[in-house]
């Protein structure tokens, strides 16, 4: 594409949204209203608004944008954005962060940076601060049976699915109901998975707050029980004709039945019914993301590729607020290793 002038024009969101299905693109949920709604809960969290990128005069992606607050600094974030409606060149990719940047600083001045997901990252872009980010993923292609359903995965995948339902079988169901009325048994299988694996869950009103704005339309629970009990389950969002699976956990009893698996499963098969045509499992490990190697093997068994997505990059704005940010995270990592350091020596001594 040749192009002379690229501009940000603000636009609503329902407009948004006719842009995406006239060019045949599926919105993710984070660009959507829903989410915003839901992004709003957060006290630090505020919508700033819906744009297009105009390419002399026509439409060339669309994108939302949420301000965060870090530090005492304000960044913006267009997550799983920009929303791309032509061919995602890097002469317009990197043209199009230009712009939004020159907006920002005319717009939304006290922005310290800016987040959003590049394909082709240009000098500016710096490896996101506080998040892990990843550039590859593993994209369920669902069907409406489950017959065919499992002829999409890899034959490991499907070993391991039945072998689990037939030795130890979960009963697995949508719970998004029951989740919405008392996360409580949920919620205390979500912080023992984060005890064991060693990171912090939201607070429980986070979870419900999600389930709660984005409703069955485009939120699901779904749980498995043995003998009642919850050992395990998952969130997943929808968006157009896309489901992602965003959350999962389970404890000690779950892991003994694999009803992580079971759970993943019975998502896929009533979702693929319903007509949604993929799965995005968000994430596996990669030379840019190894914390999610331990990932890897779990999903990559249920299609026959991984994929290549757009990690996610910070953008200077404010330079000088920018830096003050880095010396700040640099101060942490340092002070997090030094702790570190003390508390294996003294396992040690």
């Amino acid at each position: 594409m040749t192009f002379s002038q690229v501009a940000i024009s603000p636009i609503a969101a329902q407009e948004m949204r006719t842009r995406a299905v006239d060019a045949g693109v599926n919105v993710p949920i984070e660009q959507t209203w829903v989410w915003a709604e839901f992004e709003e809960t957060f006290p630090d969290r505020h919508l700033v608004g819906f744009f297009s990128v105009e390419v002399d005069g026509t439409p060339a992606a669309i994108f939302s944008l949420t301000r965060y607050r870090y530090h005492g600094f304000d960044f913006l974030w267009c997550k799983h954005g920009p929303v791309w409606l032509v061919e995602q060149s890097e002469e317009l990719e990197n043209a199009t962060v230009k712009a939004m940047v020159k907006w920002i600083k005319k717009s939304a001045r006290g922005t310290a940076f800016l987040r959003l997901h590049l394909r082709f990252p240009g000098p500016d872009a710096h490896g996101p601060m506080q998040i892990t980010t990843y550039d590859r993923t593993v994209f369920v292609d669902l069907k409406d049976n489950a017959d065919d359903l499992m002829l999409g995965f890899k034959k490991r995948a499907r070993t391991k699915v039945r072998g689990a339902i037939k030795k130890t079988p979960v009963d697995c169901a949508d719970e998004t109901e029951l989740a919405l009325e008392d996360f409580t048994e949920y919620y205390e299988i979500m912080a023992e998975t984060a005890a064991r694996q060693g990171f912090t869950p939201w607070s429980k009103s986070v979870y419900q707050n999600m389930l709660r704005t984005l409703k069955r339309d485009h939120g699901r629970l779904y749980a498995g029980r043995v003998d009642g009990r919850v050992v395990g389950f998952a969130i997943f969002t929808l968006s157009g004709t896309e489901a992602v699976y965003y959350y999962a956990a389970a404890n000690a009893e779950g892991r003994e039945h694999e009803a992580s698996i079971q759970v993943l499963y019975a998502a896929l098969v009533d979702l693929g019914a319903e007509g949604y045509k993929t799965m995005d499992l968000m994430g596996v490990g990669s030379d840019l993301a190894p914390s999610l190697n331990a990932l890897t093997a779990f999903k990559s068994g249920f299609a026959q590729e991984i994929s290549e997505v757009a990690p996610a990059y910070d953008i200077p704005v404010n330079r000088t607020a920018y830096r003050t940010l880095e010396v700040l995270k640099d101060g942490k990592t340092k002070l997090n290793t030094l702790k570190s350091r003390i508390s294996q020596r003294e396992k040690a001594d």
